[in-house]
């Protein structure tokens, strides 16, 4: 029987494993599982239209049939309590599309004119929740005063979330005016028109601490940049966190903005022009996270405290403004740390067409590194991954190991070998290591006072099958078919 006495701490601690559907559920069986549990249920709301369909129908002509109906019961539920509007932290709205271009300010179509007057609502309705932290925009065809007016809410800080969005009629934002925006990101998304006004947000937002802009358009970036060059003081003082396609040496001093910014991520693959010297080093004097490829480093990792580290190594041919093989830079041209002036503690490194050379340079030049994570180009043999580990073993602080390069078949006795390397590594290499991946298909992890390693990961179940069937032999090949609803059962991993 279940006791209802327990403190709300320990309910509340409970929540933290539950699903949406688990709080529907619990909020209608009494009274304390209703005060406990209704602010979890509309923490987080999701606003779902019916995409293109209302506008393929002649015939839907009732604002109702825009939405879904679970989003009508919701905006009816929230237009009705303010209680339960105060307990709205996240927003997602999505899936309100139209297949008619608008092209006049005032649309005389029916159907246009009802899908803009169940936008108003929403958004009006969003704007009232007094507690929003985040909003989420996905597939929707929205003019751009709607962003405008949940981003002018006052006493609300705001992050936002546009992605697969045509954004059109861009308005003209006062100079005076400031938004408590928090992070802004933008992906796949039509909005090109109203670029330069998303831009001149930024800058009148002095508290945004994430800012990521998904656009390979030369001139929305040099707006960017050049909008905040000319601003006068230093107009992203809260900066942290800035995903961009790229930056050339024209437009640096475009950092000179961003004084705390400690997590800098480029486009994979896009060559940046920056010239042959390092940065200056009171550009960025507190990075300490870089995604960009092995040119970069030398502009952005010398001279800083770099600590964590994602990169790649590019193939084929240099074509443009993409990066080739013959870019990727030689591991003897590095000085320690790849140039950081504190040590590397984190590498990620995609595609990796030099792996054992790498992993020479990081166990004589990176010695504290703690996880390291790569993905050689093509798969190893275990021969391969065996001789490859004996270089590992060299790094005594690592915790997390992630080699994702074998393609076996995780069979009973593939899975023993694996445990025998983990074993190893922590015997003979890093004692501290608690997580170790050799596949895509099976992690490996143990308590840092235990000795046993336990697997877990999206193979096992393939593993238990085949040792249940006893259909693979020595070498992991198949020797019996399993019986066909075994099959069945696999395909549906």
């Amino acid at each position: 029987m279940i006791s209802f006495a327990l403190p709300p701490e320990l309910w509340l601690h409970v929540a933290d494993y539950l699903t949406r559907a688990d709080f529907r559920s619990l909020v209608p069986v009494n009274r304390t599982f209703f005060d406990l549990f209704t602010p979890s249920l509309y923490s987080d709301i999701i606003i779902d239209g019916t995409g293109y369909a209302f506008m393929s129908s002649p015939e839907y002509t009732s604002r109702d049939q825009v939405l879904k109906p679970k989003a009508r019961r919701l905006l009816e539920t929230l237009e009705k309590t303010s209680r339960l509007r105060g307990y709205v932290r996240r927003c997602m709205i999505k899936n309100l599309r139209q297949n008619k271009t608008l092209t006049s300010p005032e649309p005389t179509d029916p159907q246009v004119l009802l899908f803009a007057e169940t936008v108003k609502e929403i958004f009006i309705l969003v704007g009232r929740l007094p507690s929003l932290e985040l909003v989420t925009l996905h597939r929707l065809d929205i003019p751009f005063k709607w962003i405008f007016y949940i981003c002018s809410q006052p006493n609300i800080s705001l992050g936002i979330v546009i992605s697969a969005c045509s954004v059109y009629d861009p308005v003209e934002l006062p100079s005076d005016r400031s938004f408590n925006l928090t992070s802004l990101s933008i992906s796949t998304s039509n909005i090109r028109g109203c670029m330069p006004a998303m831009i001149q947000m930024t800058t009148l937002s002095s508290s945004l601490r994430e800012l990521r802009l998904d656009t390979s358009h030369t001139w929305t970036l040099q707006d960017l940049f050049k909008k905040h060059m000319d601003s006068p003081g230093i107009s992203l003082p809260k900066l942290e966190i800035l995903e961009i396609y790229a930056i050339d040496l024209d437009h640096l001093e475009f950092f000179r903005s961003t004084p705390n910014l400690v997590d800098l991520r480029f486009k994979m693959g896009v060559r940046l022009e920056l010239g042959s010297s390092p940065i200056p080093v009171n550009l960025l004097p507190k990075l300490r996270r870089f995604r960009g490829h092995t040119p970069s480093f030398k502009a952005f990792i010398t001279g800083r405290p770099v600590t964590d580290i994602e990169t790649a190594d590019t193939t084929g041919f240099s074509y443009m403004n993409n990066l080739g093989a013959d870019d990727n830079i030689a591991f003897e041209d590095f000085s320690p740390n790849f140039g950081s002036s504190v040590d590397i503690l984190s590498l990620t490194w995609r595609n990796c067409t030099r792996n054992q050379a790498l992993l020479q340079y990081v166990s004589e030049q990176c010695p504290k590194i703690q996880h390291l994570d790569l993905t050689p180009t093509v798969p190893y043999t275990k021969e391969e991954l065996e001789k490859r580990l004996q270089t590992v073993k060299g790094l005594k602080m690592l915790r997390s190991l992630r080699i994702t390069s074998l393609e076996h078949v995780p069979t009973v006795r593939n899975l023993e070998w694996e445990r025998r390397q983990c074993e190893a590594l922590t015997s003979e290499g890093s004692p501290h290591l608690v997580s170790i991946s050799f596949s895509s298909l099976i992690d490996w992890n143990r308590k840092i006072d235990s000795k046993t390693w336990t697997p877990s990961g999206d193979g096992l179940p393939v593993s238990e099958m085949f040792a249940r069937s006893g259909t693979y032999g020595d070498h992991g090949y198949m020797t019996n078919l399993p019986n066909l609803a075994e099959l069945i059962s696999l395909q549906d991993l």
